[in-house]
């Protein structure tokens, strides 16, 4: 088992770092390091973080656009 406190977590400030994130936990499912039910679960949760991620973007675009347009 796998000490939790030592796992390297990614910085996530934008989609890219989202996905970063997930190809690290792809890459460790490929190598064996990782299980692939606790990575299908952590890319899960990750793809959640990243659709919120583009939905608040696209909010906030969407803002910008009806501002400029008053």
């Amino acid at each position: 088992m796998t000490d939790k406190s030592k796992v390297r977590i990614g910085k996530m400030h934008d989609v890219g770092g989202v996905i970063d994130e997930m190809k690290r936990v792809y890459r460790e499912m490929r190598r064996g390091s990782l299980d692939t039910l606790e990575g299908k679960r952590l890319v899960d949760a990750l793809t959640s973080i990243r659709l919120g991620m583009m939905d608040s973007d696209v909010e906030r675009r969407l803002q910008d656009l009806e501002a400029k347009g008053k």
